[in-house]
């Protein structure tokens, strides 16, 4: 929550386990359409809330249903329904499995 904008927080479970963050953005007037943004690598999806004329507000004010998505391992999503990821296991993927999986 902040610049005027209300914020919601979902939890979503990759098919092998880890638990990813998304963050939603409900449009400020009717909603057109959803659009997802995702942030690149080494990263989260703070980059696209850094100030108030960022992507994601602008989408937000036009009427878009904003969505944000984290990739596995970042500071949103770092959870696994069984390891933890003080457990080296837990880092045990790849790209691929960010970009197919996430």
């Amino acid at each position: 929550k902040g610049y005027g904008f209300e914020g919601e927080e979902h939890e979503v479970i990759t098919e092998d386990g880890y638990k990813l963050s998304l963050f939603r953005i409900p449009p400020l007037k009717l909603p057109s359409s959803a659009v997802l943004l995702q942030h690149g690598l080494s990263v989260s999806s703070d980059v696209f809330l850094l100030e108030n004329s960022s992507l994601a507000f602008s989408l937000s004010k036009k009427g878009y249903d904003v969505w944000l998505g984290n990739f596995r391992g970042n500071v949103y999503s770092h959870h696994h329904i069984n390891i933890s990821s003080n457990d080296s296991k837990f880092w045990d993927f790849s790209f691929q499995e960010m970009v197919i999986m996430t």
